[in-house]
């Protein structure tokens, strides 16, 4: 087997590749071992999702929804505590109890002596805009649904491997030529909090969800949500017209609305 990304020989790669990292939630959506190399797949762990994951957005997503690491940790936060106006940790404990923390000891000493007061926990509802951790993430992501969808498929995964059109999103994504934005398109399409209805009568949560679009002018876009936030990043350039030119042809509304679904992948929370 061959990698998808860096080409080389992943036979006897063993770890398998999850599409969207554990760390958000996800179980369902994964490559078996072989098809991202243990190279690769270590790399895009370390030095994109792990920093992508410790971004403020990130780290209050999870923590205020208590998405656990793959580990099975609660995730941390930071909060101000008045009147002290003292910035401290916030996590939980194995029994979901908030607890508080500092990390420096002066800091530690106001809070033993504090005996009042009101803890903010500020609410971070976007992420960061233009920033190349996030680009290479969802080209990430794109390629490996787009493995994906073709790993089944006689031949599949060779097409995948020789399409030269990819080939500046694989270097973009695996080794970061300069820090270069591999610009994406960002939105919130619906509130984090949002139950959908299911089949019967209990209602869901939406973790995360995506679908590669193909527009009529042959390009392919990266369609994903992540808690009611839209990504689209243009899988073959760096630039977005075609995405805004679909948008505009369809009244701004998301590709992957039921109407234009026909492969949606989704991980839910009950």
């Amino acid at each position: 087997m061959i990698c998808i990304f860096c080409k080389s020989d992943a036979t006897s790669s063993k770890s398998k590749e999850h599409i969207i990292p554990e760390s958000l939630g996800n179980k369902e959506h994964i490559l078996p071992p072989g098809i991202v190399c243990d190279k690769c797949n270590n790399y895009f762990s370390s030095k994109i999702e792990k920093k992508m994951l410790e971004q403020p957005y990130f780290m209050s997503l999870r923590f205020r929804h208590r998405i656990k690491t793959k580990k099975g940790k609660h995730t941390q936060d930071e909060g101000l505590l008045l009147p002290l106006f003292t910035t401290i940790g916030i996590g939980r404990d194995e029994y979901d109890e908030l607890f508080i923390y500092s990390k420096d000891d002066a800091n530690m000493s106001k809070l033993l002596n504090q005996k009042k007061g009101k803890l903010i926990i500020p609410i971070r509802d976007m992420p960061e805009k233009n920033d190349p951790i996030i680009a290479r993430f969802l080209g990430k992501v794109g390629i490996e649904v787009l493995a994906k969808q073709l790993m089944n498929i006689k031949g599949g995964l060779e097409e995948l491997i020789n399409k030269k059109e990819l080939d500046n999103l694989r270097a973009y994504v695996r080794y970061g030529i300069s820090d270069s934005i591999w610009p994406y398109h960002i939105r919130r399409i619906y509130s984090e909090e949002e139950l959908f209805p299911s089949e019967t009568e209990e209602k869901y949560q939406v973790l995360h969800e995506y679908k590669l679009l193909y527009t009529d002018v042959a390009e392919l876009y990266i369609v994903l949500i992540i808690m009611g936030i839209e990504y689209c990043l243009n899988m073959g350039a760096p630039y977005l017209d075609g995405y805004f030119k679909w948008l505009n042809r369809n009244n701004n509304r998301s590709p992957l609305e039921d109407e234009f679904c026909g492969g949606i992948d989704i991980s839910t929370i009950k």
